[in-house]
Parts: structure tokens; C-alpha cells; sequence
């Protein structure tokens, strides 16, 4: 089971304490191990909608092809895992992998590539855009 939490000031503080602590009862009189990694800070909903409506919705009309091909064709190109490509597979991260400056990044990239196929990208998401 994971928990998330934050440490301020030396305390952990967990996001669910209650749930933390009701796990902790199956453990009772257990010799237990607690592992400590850092976490990462999820992208937020508007960048998600930011790079959904403003980046792969006008790129995918301008080539022709539908919003998840683009996006498939996007990841393929800045994505790739090249380290661990071997025999002839390519490994493609999933953008839910990136931290929020690797996504940053990434639409960066992204919106570079947009420029370069003459692609006008809109600054902010219309109503239309869903």
C-alpha cells in the first residue's frame, strides 16, 4: 500500500492519516519496514487540458489525424526511451510518467514542433475545447 504525504519541518504529514493508521492495525505486534522515497508532484488538471486542447487538438487537425494518433505520434518523437531500446523494440514513456517539469518540458518540445510545421497554437483553451 502507498501513502502520500509531506515533510515539514521534520514531520511526515500524511495526505491520509486515518487510512495510514487503520492499515497499521493488520500489522499489530509485526516487525514492519517503512520505505521512504521521494515523490513527484502530479500535473495539474489545466496542463492536462492545456496540452489535450491548445497543443494536440490543433497539431492532430493540421496533419490530419485524430487527437490520439497525435498524441501517440508526439510521444513517439520526444518520448522514446532510447536508452533501453533493444532488438528492434521501442520503448515510449506515457506522459502520466513525467513530473511536472518533464511535462513542461515535453509541451515545450511540443509546441517547438508546432512552430517548425507552421502550426498555430492557441495561448489559452477556448470553450470549444474540451
Amino acid at each position: 500500500m502507498k501513502y502520500r504525504g509531506r515533510v515539514e519541518s521534520g514531520i511526515l504529514k500524511l495526505d491520509q492519516v486515518a487510512d495510514f493508521n487503520e492499515h497499521l492495525k493488520e500489522y499489530e505486534g509485526k516487525l514492519v519496514t517503512l520505505s521512504i522515497t521521494g515523490g513527484r508532484e502530479d500535473r495539474s488538471i489545466e496542463a492536462n487540458r492545456y496540452y489535450w486542447g491548445c497543443v494536440v487538438t490543433p497539431l492532430a487537425k493540421h496533419c490530419g489525424y485524430t487527437r490520439e494518433q497525435m498524441h501517440e505520434a508526439l510521444k513517439r518523437h520526444f518520448l522514446r526511451d532510447r536508452e533501453r531500446e533493444k532488438d528492434g523494440l521501442i520503448l515510449v514513456r506515457s506522459t502520466t510518467e513525467l513530473d511536472t517539469k518533464e511535462f513542461a518540458e515535453y509541451v515545450s518540445h511540443c509546441q517547438q514542433l508546432a512552430a517548425e510545421m507552421h502550426c498555430v497554437l492557441p495561448d489559452e483553451q477556448g470553450p470549444w475545447i474540451a
